[in-house]
């Protein structure tokens, strides 16, 4: 959203715009290693992890983004690769079976999408 505003602002330029460009990437990059971190501390920790700081922070802050019409795909990616790891590593973790209805629903929708002319969906 704030990048349409950008746009449709009359002084917005080609420098504003690889402004804008720098700080969606450094912010992609660090939502990147939020996701890995949170995959190693599934993977570490397990269901003490799933059912306290996921379920308190991640959970909250990710679910919602699969919802969004206007999600950009790199942080559906992000939510989605959260989820799937706390369905993976959270055990019995109630959050982990929370999660499953969600992955499970997203990636029948992913498949059913028609795919792009790279092949992809």
């Amino acid at each position: 959203e704030v990048e349409k505003n950008l746009k449709d602002d009359d002084g917005y330029d080609d420098e504003d715009a690889d402004v804008l460009e720098e700080a969606l990437a450094a912010e992609d990059e660090l939502q990147s290693n939020v996701v890995n971190a949170i995959g190693w501390a599934l993977k570490a920790k397990r269901e003490a992890f799933a059912n306290g700081p996921f379920a308190a922070h991640a959970l909250p802050h990710y679910a919602p983004v699969l919802s969004r019409p206007d999600a950009r795909e790199k942080d559906v990616h992000a939510a989605l690769c959260a989820l799937v790891d706390v369905v993976e590593h959270g055990g019995a973790a109630p959050v982990a079976a929370q999660a499953a209805p969600t992955v499970l629903g997203y990636g029948l929708r992913l498949l059913a999408a028609p795919a792009t002319s790279a092949g992809l969906r």
